[in-house]
């Protein structure tokens, strides 16, 4: 059957290649911009760098309201084939002059799932109250079918703040109620970020920013869950994409031009761009500029950078050092904890570009072996990009669960022990006492257990060392410096594998960065079952003897999640 184009689509179809086929011609030449300007805070791009992609052209409405170019269009007047009905194997009713009422389809779902998107929606309540005040005009549009943004006669009716139009139901009023009168077409525009989770743990909320009506009545405002009545709300599942639901709520409302944009927002990291960061000199005991330590580093033959293995701003922090160390003329090797020294061939395959991200993960099965590994991407993307080589550190971790597990170093079998260095040095009372403490949080740890767990833990840093040594001393890496990426417990206070590598290597120049968790870290259930609380007292560091690192990441504290 032949394609029929309307009219209309034909004409945008034209003006679209046409304004793509100008901007082809305007960028094939070079772009007026610099490549000296100091780099803006936070980003890895410079004031006016000439080199920033240009972002992506689209055609808008020729009116307001009117869907964008990118817009899916999700009910224009004429069928309701984008949705379906909100009861399982019923079809939507029909709609009447261009409007769906849905006191006669029924509540109405999306066939698609959508997750971050920017939302249009006219709606009208009825002319006449239909019901009463919790009745007339009640309706709502649900994201996920879970999360509600209010709708409800509240010109000429009133209920209870949270539950006006423009409220996100049971939480949050709108900060003004700019009502139009009974029977007369309202708008929403809304932008709703998505709830992000780690595995099932909740990382960041769901929110809304909202115009009604033009008016901006919720910004950038949290949602603490499904919508609850009577209750306050909570998030009792992980997805994070779902269907748009209208709600049927025993009114005549009616709905037209409604579209939507879905779009790719930014990680929970940038999200919290109002929490300032502040890069500390722990020598100095001041706060110091984000380009002073980048020189800083710059000037280390290895630069250690402590993380907890999963918070993504960490690893967001990570690849913009690689990529400014980069850019600065470093010559750099990444190596990493998360991986093995023994998946090495299928990792450099990455590094000669052979295979993405995706394709060396499947190759080494990191899922399995680590997993929470998808965090790391934008830290071996930014490797990529600077032709960075990227190495592994670990050995296997079926040897490190041996050790703790078996009784320590002595008890493993020849096969396992030939995966460690030959030379170890488990005599390090300074290092043991801080473990000693730490690993308390264990619910497995014991007084006869602790000593395996200790060796454990050295016995990778042993690992860590001589694998990061042996490059450092190979024909690949003698003219490199080295950004080891580890968790934050193998580099603090310089011991662990720090003090190690220096051993290997002499006295070697070295940095230790130590991003801060600042209240972001939450434990999921199965990890509070296996752990405790643990106290470590500021007489007990002090003890050590020296600082924690010679710079500090602190994000000011905020709600990572409900």
């Amino acid at each position: 059957m032949p394609c029929k184009i309307s009219a209309l689509h034909f004409r945008t179809f034209v003006l679209s290649t046409a304004i793509l086929l100008l901007a082809s011609n305007l960028f094939a030449t070079d772009l007026p911009g610099y490549t000296d300007t100091p780099f803006l805070p936070g980003s890895k791009w410079r004031v006016h760098d000439r080199d920033r992609p240009q972002p992506p052209l689209v055609v808008p409405g020729r009116e307001p309201g009117e869907p964008p170019a990118d817009a899916i269009v999700l009910f224009d007047g004429h069928n309701l084939d984008q949705w379906t009905s909100g009861k399982a194997g019923t079809k939507p009713g029909s709609f009447d002059d261009g409007a769906i009422n849905i006191l006669k389809t029924g509540e109405l779902r999306t066939k698609r799932s959508f997750g971050d998107c920017q939302l249009h929606v006219e709606w009208a309540t009825p002319a006449k109250d239909d019901g009463g005040p919790m009745i007339w005009g009640n309706s709502g549009i649900l994201f996920f079918g879970k999360y509600e943004l209010q709708i409800i006669e509240s010109h000429d009716s009133r209920i209870y703040a949270d539950g006006i139009a423009g409220a996100i139901y049971g939480q949050t009023p709108p900060l003004v109620n700019v009502s139009r009168k009974p029977g007369e077409w309202q708008t929403y525009d809304i932008v709703f970020t998505a709830p992000r989770f780690e595995g099932k743990r909740l990382i960041q909320p769901a929110y809304f920013t909202v115009f009604w009506n033009g008016v901006l009545v919720q910004y950038h405002k949290a949602s603490l869950g499904t919508m609850r009545h009577r209750a306050v709300a909570t998030y009792d599942s992980l997805e994070s994409t779902g269907p748009l639901v209208l709600q049927y709520h025993h009114s005549a409302v009616r709905f037209r031009n409604i579209w939507i944009r879905p779009l790719k927002l930014d990680p929970p990291s940038a999200i919290a761009a109002d929490r300032p960061i502040v890069w500390v000199d722990v020598c100095e005991g001041e706060p110091t500029e984000y380009a002073n330590i980048v020189a800083d580093l710059g000037k280390a033959r290895v630069v250690y950078l402590g993380e907890r293995h999963t918070l993504q701003r960490h690893h967001d922090t990570q690849a913009k050092l690689i990529a400014d160390l980069a850019q600065g003329g470093a010559s750099l090797v990444v190596a990493l904890e998360p991986l093995e020294t023994s998946q090495q061939p299928n990792i450099d395959r990455f590094n000669r570009g052979e295979v993405d991200f995706d394709g060396m993960a499947e190759a080494i099965d990191w899922a399995k072996r680590w997993p929470s590994y998808e965090q790391y991407r934008p830290v071996l993307e930014a490797a990529h990009k600077a032709k960075v080589p990227v190495i592994g550190l670990s050995p296997s971790p079926d040897v490190i669960r041996a050790i703790a597990r078996s009784g320590g170093v002595d008890r493993l079998d020849s096969k396992l022990r030939k995966q460690l260095p030959a030379e170890m040095d488990f005599k390090d009372p300074v290092y043991e006492k801080l473990l000693s403490a730490q690993l308390m949080v264990h619910m497995a740890a014991s007084p006869q257990r602790l000593r395996p767990m200790i060796e454990a833990q050295i016995a990778r840093d042993e690992a860590m060392s001589a694998a990061l040594a042996d490059y450092l001393r190979s024909e690949a890496g003698r003219s490199r410096k080295a950004v080891v990426i580890c968790g934050s417990g193998h580099i603090a206070y310089g011991l662990g594998t720090p003090q190690r590598v220096r051993r290997r290597l002499g006295d070697q120049n070295d940095r230790i960065v130590v991003l801060a968790e600042c209240g972001d870290v939450r434990l999921s259930a199965e990890e509070k079952e296996v752990a405790r609380p643990v106290e470590i007292t500021h007489d007990q560091l002090r003890q050590i003897g020296r600082p924690v690192a010679d710079y500090l990441e602190i994000v000011c504290p905020g709600v990572a999640g409900p």
